[in-house]
């Protein structure tokens, strides 16, 4: 089989990368038996927490004794802030890509191939495949987006429903929303087909009703 992996897309300040992955600490910082963790991003041979001051002392009110004043915390990397006896003791997780990427299953590995850049303008939380135009190539349904996310990164909320037409040579075309239908707001958590054939969808958004939809084919 081949796989289709959403992600959170490249429409996102952070852009890891292999030199320079984010990471994510997660651990106990304050032996207060609660789970924090802490995002970081590299730049040069630092690494910094996504999270500004505020955010940081909301979770872990002690580092308000030790950066006060805003100049105190301003500039200072991962190892600045915390000891590495409280860093050691937390797991590490992290990534180096954020695309949302097609796999394909050659028999003994895989080739990687990224989807359509209209696919990586905001998170993929949820695919079906089917044949869209009824050509025996199958086609790729995308939906998603996450609002409830830090003031940092704003919202990821760009995307209304993205259908991907299938050329039957792992490569794929947008089939723009005109065509499609497709124009579907909010957060994105689940799709299901109804029907045998896959031409209407009902979708799970969060904090909200239900929506039922079905695609327009021009062919």
């Amino acid at each position: 089989m081949d796989i289709i992996a959403g992600n959170i897309g490249n429409n996102s300040k952070l852009k890891p990368t292999n030199e320079n992955p984010i990471k994510m600490y997660v651990g106990d910082f304050d032996n207060n038996s609660n789970i924090e963790h802490i995002i970081t991003y590299r730049k040069g041979f630092k690494e910094f927490p996504v999270s500004n001051k505020d955010e940081l002392t909301k979770q872990l009110n002690y580092l308000n004794r030790d950066f006060f004043y805003y100049r105190d915390f301003a500039g200072l990397d991962i190892n600045e802030i915390f000891s590495e006896e409280i860093l050691s003791k937390n797991k590490v997780l992290f990534t180096n890509e954020f695309s949302s990427i097609l796999f394909i299953n050659d028999g003994e590995s895989f080739s990687v191939k990224e989807l359509p850049l209209i696919s990586q303008i905001s998170p993929v939380r949820d695919i079906q495949v089917l044949d869209y135009n009824n050509d025996n190539i199958l086609d790729i349904l995308l939906f998603g987006n996450f609002s409830s996310v830090s003031t940092y990164f704003g919202s990821f909320d760009s995307s209304y429903g993205i259908l991907l037409n299938g050329n039957g040579n792992a490569t794929f075309n947008y089939i723009n929303q005109a065509k499609s239908g497709l124009k579907i707001r909010g957060d994105i958590t689940k799709v299901l087909p109804l029907d045998k054939n896959k031409s209407k969808f009902v979708l799970g958004k969060n904090n909200d009703r239900l929506s039922i939809i079905s695609l327009v084919d021009e062919h």
